[in-house]
C-alpha cells in the first residue's frame, strides 16, 4: 500500500490523500513532534499577532464588557496588553493542547474496549495531532483576513474567523447566548473530523461510516452541551 515518504511529505499528503499519512505513520517514531508544533505554533502566533495589534482600550469596551457587562470599571486600568497576551494566547494553546490529548485518551479508550489492540496512548495521541492538520490552514487564513482588516486595532474575535457559522449565517454578536457555539463550527473541524475518520478506518480497517461516528460522537457531545446551555 502506498505511504508517505517521510513527514515532511505527509505535511501535503495530509491534505490531498491522508490514507498515505495514516499508513506511514502508524509504528513510526518520531511523526508527532513536527505536526504538534506546527498545530500549537500556528494557534499561538495568531493569537499573538492579534492581541499585540489590537487597541487595547476598544478592546475592553467591545469585547470584555460584552461577555462581563458587570466588570467593575477600576478593572480596565489592569487590562495591559501584556495580561490579554497571556490570558489570550498562551492559556488557550495550552487548552488545545489539552483537548487534544483528551481526544487521544478517548480514541485509546474506545481501541482498547472495542477491539483488540496494542496501540499504545502516544500512538493514538499521534493520530488526533495528524487530524488536527487542517487547524493550521484556519490559522493561516485568520491571519491573512486579519492583516487585510481596513482597521485591525478594532476587529472582534468573533470577526476574525469568517468562515465560522456565526460569521456565515448566525452573526450572533460576542457574549450573546450562542456566539461561542457558532464561532466554534467552521468546516475545519468537520475536515479534522474526517480526517480522524479515515485514521480510524486505516488502522481498525472499521468502515469509514462506523469510524465517523467514533471520531465525531465526543464533538457532539461537546457541541450539544454548549448548545443545552446556551439555548436550552
Amino acid at each position: 500500500m502506498d505511504k508517505s515518504a517521510s513527514v515532511v511529505s505527509a505535511l501535503a499528503d495530509i491534505f490531498v490523500d491522508p490514507k498515505k499519512v495514516f499508513r506511514a505513520a502508524d509504528g513510526q517514531k518520531g511523526w508527532t513532534l513536527l505536526p504538534l508544533f506546527l498545530v500549537l505554533g500556528a494557534a499561538l502566533l495568531m493569537q499573538v499577532y492579534y492581541f499585540s495589534t489590537i487597541d487595547v482600550g476598544w478592546y475592553f469596551d467591545h469585547v470584555i464588557l460584552a461577555v462581563k457587562p458587570d466588570i467593575p470599571d477600576d478593572a480596565r486600568a489592569h487590562v495591559t496588553r501584556t495580561i490579554l497576551m497571556i490570558q489570550g494566547s498562551v492559556l488557550p494553546t495550552i487548552m488545545i493542547l489539552i483537548m487534544l490529548a483528551i481526544l487521544a485518551l478517548y480514541l485509546f479508550l474506545v481501541a482498547k474496549t472495542s477491539s483488540p489492540d496494542d496501540r499504545k496512548y502516544g500512538a493514538w495521541f499521534k493520530l488526533v495531532i495528524w487530524s488536527t492538520m487542517p487547524a493550521v490552514l484556519a490559522s493561516i487564513a485568520v491571519m491573512v483576513n486579519f492583516a487585510l482588516a481596513a482597521n485591525p486595532q478594532m476587529v472582534s474575535p468573533n470577526d476574525l474567523q469568517f468562515f465560522s457559522v456565526n460569521a456565515l449565517f448566525t452573526h450572533i454578536p460576542i457574549g450573546q447566548p450562542g456566539a461561542t457555539l457558532m464561532d466554534s463550527l467552521t468546516p475545519f473541524t468537520l475536515w479534522s473530523i474526517a480526517l480522524m475518520a479515515v485514521g480510524l478506518q486505516v488502522w481498525t480497517n472499521r468502515t469509514f461510516v462506523r469510524s465517523l461516528i467514533i471520531a465525531a460522537a465526543p464533538y457532539i457531545v461537546v457541541f450539544g452541551v454548549m448548545a443545552i446551555s446556551a439555548f436550552g
